[in-house]
């Protein structure tokens, strides 16, 4: 542009069918956040899931947190599915939050009977202006463990190592934010002490898959990433 517009770019909020690594399809509603008129977007929301008779809705979001990005990204997990829920959470405050349409989405969900849950992803507080794609790995597991699909994350996974380089050189070349780090990792261990967290991927008996029932997965995740000729 020199002197005049040419175009420009619509928000899109919509709706995908999708297919995961093993070949399992699913739903996809991702866009931009609606501003205005939040009740009406739940209302159409809960419409297509009673009409498609969806029988899980889940859905990530992020909050910044005093925690250390050398500890394993946390999660605090809300929504009516007790078996998705209980022992997952690291934090379960009682607190008033800025809403988004999302809890609004959550909360129309669970009045119609829908079943629904929440993941609410901990991002250091000193990095939640900045790219960080563990919390994004750490949304896709929480999500591909609650509806037992596989969901892509390599290349996320190679772009969190290449920040965590960055983020160590600079932790490295400033001894005061190595003491923000220091303590806060201090603080962190406190907490966590004696805390066991439970894997979504326990069946109901809480136990974990065997290594058949893994590989398995493997294998046909595999042979459809790589069919033979």
């Amino acid at each position: 542009m020199e002197d005049h517009l040419q175009d420009y770019q619509q928000p899109k909020l919509a709706l995908y069918k999708l297919t995961d690594g093993l070949g399992s399809p699913f739903l996809l509603l991702a866009g931009f956040e609606p501003d205005l008129q939040w009740e009406r977007f739940a209302r159409a929301v809960v419409g297509i899931v009673e009409k498609l008779d969806v029988n899980l809705v889940t859905w990530i979001h992020s909050i910044p947190m005093p925690v250390p990005h050398t500890r394993p990204v946390g999660v605090t997990v809300h929504g009516n599915r007790p078996e998705l829920i209980e022992g997952i959470s690291v934090w379960k405050p009682t607190v008033d939050v800025p809403a988004a349409v999302g809890h609004i989405l959550e909360l129309r969900l669970m009045e119609a009977g829908r079943n629904v849950a929440g993941y609410v992803i901990h991002v250091p507080h000193y990095l939640a202006e900045a790219e960080y794609p563990p919390a994004a790995v750490a949304g896709l597991e929480f999500l591909g463990a609650a509806t037992s699909l596989m969901l892509p994350a390599d290349r996320l996974r190679e772009a969190g190592r290449e920040v965590g380089r960055q983020i160590a050189e600079q932790v490295a070349a400033s001894e005061d934010v190595q003491q923000v780090v220091t303590r806060l990792e201090e603080r962190y261990d406190e907490k966590a002490e004696g805390t066991v967290r439970r894997s979504l991927l326990a069946d109901e008996n809480d136990e974990l898959p065997n290594g058949d029932e893994l590989g398995a997965a493997v294998e046909a995740y595999l042979a459809r990433e790589n069919p033979h000729p």
